[in-house]
């Protein structure tokens, strides 16, 4: 993939997601971390990748949560509502 550009550049493309993006790490101490990707905006730019697919900047976060085994466990149950 080509890299030698600039990071802002691009045309802002609209987009919907489809599926929130999250991950359950479960860590040597006994708790879980979660941690949930927040996309804000993508912008595509004029390069292609060595498939020749276009190549995007996407501007993200990343929220993280700690949480104990327990709570962890509650929020899997089927009833469970936030």
């Amino acid at each position: 993939m080509t890299t030698s550009h600039d990071p802002s550049s691009g045309k802002p493309i609209g987009f919907k997601t489809l599926q929130e993006i999250t991950g359950y790490v479960s860590v040597h101490d006994g708790n879980v971390i979660r941690v949930t990707v927040n996309i804000g905006k993508i912008l595509k730019t004029q390069l292609k990748d060595q498939q020749g697919m276009p190549v995007y900047n996407v501007t993200s976060s990343i929220n993280i949560l700690a949480l104990t085994q327990q709570e962890y466990d509650a929020m899997m149950k089927p009833d469970f509502q936030e």
